[in-house]
């Protein structure tokens, strides 16, 4: 367990910006906060709801697959090396239900692999009131994540405390930006987990709703209703 001041987050996300790209949620135009490479935007530590989902980094509008010339042709993997900061527990579970599917079978994306397994993510957990958009409790899950992700922050005021959930994760924390964690801070975390789960709320009708989506089924005035 570590602590990452929030003064500290833009010096880290430069310096591993040094070493790969680097996406992280911005301002662009001064007015939507997307998830965009750090540069295309303005970092103000604004972390909340991007327009852009975090999946977008794996799913590029244009990428080359297939590379030729006059006497051969040739596969062509990105292997390039990504950071992806600021990613919300929700988005962290879509992207693991993507990996299962692009992944599934004889199904196997050799491109998404690639980009996957060149991933690095740092989610940050929900501890405010959730929005009028959020559903997650009625999708089983919670406002943070127990597995599925390299670091995950939870906030903690003017610092973030930061737990690792693998092995990249953890070598994240040599960085200087890094400081060491203490008992206070696993009190400090447990409050965090509890004020957030009680925080929830469910919504009349998205679980009905998810059930009607698995099996499949029409019911049109259903979904006249939960309009």
């Amino acid at each position: 367990m570590r602590r990452l001041k929030k003064d500290n987050v833009l010096p880290f996300l430069k310096e591993m910006n040094k070493k790969e790209k680097v996406f992280c949620p911005q301002l662009v135009d001064g007015k939507d906060l997307m998830l965009v490479l750090l540069g295309d935007g303005e970092y103000r530590g604004d972390i909340g709801k991007t327009t852009i989902s975090a999946k977008s980094v794996l799913f590029p509008q244009s990428e080359e697959i297939i590379s030729y010339s006059d006497k051969s042709i040739s596969k062509v993997i990105d292997s390039t090396k990504t950071l992806v900061f600021g990613i919300r527990p929700c988005e962290m579970s879509a992207i693991e239900f993507t990996d299962r599917f692009m992944t599934r079978g004889d199904f196997i994306d050799p491109n998404y692999v690639s980009r996957r397994s060149n991933m690095t993510t740092i989610v940050i957990a929900c501890h405010e009131s959730p929005s009028d958009t959020c559903f997650c409790i009625d999708a089983g899950k919670m406002p943070y994540l127990e597995t599925g992700y390299d670091v995950q922050l939870f906030d903690a005021g003017d610092y973030y405390i930061a737990v690792p959930g693998t092995k990249n994760g953890e070598e994240m924390f040599a960085d200087k930006n890094f400081e060491q964690g203490g008992r206070e801070d696993k009190e400090k975390l447990e409050e965090i987990k509890s004020k957030a789960l009680h925080s929830q709320k469910t919504k009349p009708g998205i679980k009905m709703a998810i059930e009607i989506l698995k099996e499949d089924r029409p019911d049109e005035a259903f979904w006249e209703r939960l309009a």
